[in-house]
């Protein structure tokens, strides 16, 4: 329902910008004319390779913070991962350390802690313990253990020669008796007096790190590569078009070694042609802060640039359109004077509309809101001015990102067009912030109407990229013209203040200025 009165609303004459027909023409400029549209045309050709450079490099920033963003996520998530597989290496550390300082370590019982502590952990394959002799002792997928010794293994023989190594992530190794490539984490076991007890470890199928991958869109030939420090490849996706093994291939781009000298830590290049797989692509990798490990993201040009090369045939189909347009009609001058006046008039309402929401900027609100005051004035109608602000709109920035915290402000704008009047004036005044001017209406329709207006933005769910809908809810505070003496600065403070009252309040209602 739109109709906030009954009474009906008087004409207004429309404030838009009405282009102006002239339609005569001189001969002096038609003569010349074919030598215009040489120029323009070249004219037009030039801008339109600007502009697609232009665009072709912003799709590229946009490629570069995409894929950096995918590293960083990236990492966190790992990272997320070996600290719950370290924990669950560290309990079980803790738990035959105990049994063995008692003098006597239960079998079963350690066993079971495994298959629990994995349980707990589904993301590893198996949790097992060797002897100081890299005998099979436990594990987490057997009651009986196979006779399997690991003392050839690089982790057994770092945690045996060095107590102090900590956690060691080794290089990829094909399981002995899983028949699968696993990466293995692993701890060292003492006896009471700190001696080699034995070795603790987990290990992760890479086949997870694959599916874990697959889940991430990165275009088709797309790749992200998890490596080591040695940069050695650990596992990547299937966008990386090598044949056979790939673990543990220590190649890459003459780009990314420049990047990795100019920046250990973190970088963003392209791979060009020198990529190990011939497919150039914009990476960008990132060292894990806590972990000897390096993620690598990487888009193709034909997935960043897709929507740049479908701009590069309709900006060509255009500019050849025009082209034989302007040939053709012999009118050009009448065209261009009736265009010119189009995009004076385009130039004025780009001026007075918020580019993102589409609705009055603050400029223009505040034109048409004097004009308005000083009309109910004259004629001694009602008027109300809502101040508006989005609850926790930083909180939906910072959670869902910037991209939807515009979707949101456009569609509370789309909201508002769908609940109020055309003669109500709706203009963002502020990031967030919104302000509403309703002519010909008084206190107790104002109220219902902010009621109804709140009431509808608070159903609203909007859609994100991740597919998590996104709720909000507003603040709204209303004043009212009560004496001819009130300009609009004192309007807008007392709405301001009511605003100011209804979120100290609790948010998401609307107070009335008193």
């Amino acid at each position: 329902m739109k109709t906030h009165d009954k009474k009906p609303i008087s004409p207004r004459p429309s404030t838009q910008t009405r282009p102006v027909r002239n339609p005569e023409s001189s001969n002096a400029i038609i003569h010349p004319l074919w030598f215009g549209l040489i120029l323009l045309n070249l004219a037009i050709v030039g801008v339109g390779s600007f502009e697609l450079y232009k665009s072709k490099h912003q799709f590229e920033i946009q490629a570069a913070k995409h894929t950096q963003n995918l590293s960083q996520v990236l990492e966190r998530s790992l990272t997320a991962l070996l600290d719950k597989i370290d924990l669950a290496l560290l309990v079980c550390t803790d738990e035959i350390e105990r049994q063995v300082a008692q003098g006597r370590v239960d079998s079963q019982q350690v066993s079971r802690h495994l298959a629990l502590m994995q349980q707990r952990v589904p993301d590893t394959f198996n949790l097992r313990v060797t002897d100081a002799k890299g005998n099979l002792r436990y594990g987490s997928d057997f009651s009986v253990p196979p006779a399997v010794n690991y003392a050839d293994r690089d982790y057994f023989i770092q945690q045996r020669n060095n107590p102090n190594a900590g956690l060691f992530i080794a290089k990829p190794l094909f399981g002995k008796t899983s028949n699968k490539w696993l990466l293995t984490l692993s701890r060292r076991v003492n006896h009471a007096d700190d001696s080699f007890y034995g070795v603790v470890y987990g290990t992760i199928s890479l086949e997870h790190f694959t599916r874990l991958f697959e889940v991430v869109d990165v275009g088709t030939y797309g790749t992200i590569t998890l490596r080591d420090s040695e940069m050695g490849i650990i596992t990547s996706s299937d966008g990386l078009q090598l044949t056979g093994n790939i673990i543990g291939n220590k190649q890459f781009s003459a780009p990314f070694a420049a990047a990795l000298k100019k920046n250990p830590k973190t970088g963003t290049y392209i791979s060009g042609k020198t990529s190990i797989d011939r497919i150039s692509r914009m990476h960008s990798y990132r060292m894990f802060d806590k972990y000897p490990l390096v993620v690598n993201t990487g888009l193709t040009e034909e997935t960043y640039l897709a929507v740049w090369y479908k701009q590069i045939w309709e900006t060509g189909a255009l500019i050849m359109a025009f082209m034989l347009s302007s040939a053709i009609f012999s009118f050009l001058i009448v065209r261009l004077l009736r265009q010119q006046h189009r995009y004076q008039n385009e130039l004025v309402l780009k001026a007075q509309v918020d580019y993102l929401t589409g609705i009055s900027n603050r400029g223009h609100f505040m034109q048409q809101a004097e004009l308005e005051r000083a009309r109910a004035i004259r004629y001694g109608s009602d008027l109300s001015l809502f101040m508006m602000d989005i609850d926790f709109f930083k909180q939906v920035n910072d959670r869902h990102g910037h991209q939807t915290g515009d979707t949101v402000l456009k569609s509370l704008a789309d909201t508002c067009r769908e609940t109020l009047r055309e003669v109500d004036i709706i203009g963002r005044v502020g990031g967030e912030e919104f302000a509403i001017l309703l002519p010909e209406t008084g206190q107790n329709k104002a109220f219902e109407v902010a009621e109804r207006l709140r009431t509808a933005l608070s159903q609203l769910s909007v859609a994100t990229e991740s597919g998590v809908p996104v709720r909000f809810t507003v603040s709204i505070g209303i004043a009212f013209l009560m004496t001819k003496k009130d300009n609009l600065d004192a309007l807008l403070s007392r709405a301001d203040k009511a605003l100011y009252e209804a979120k100290e309040s609790g948010r998401n209602k609307v107070c009335v200025a008193t």
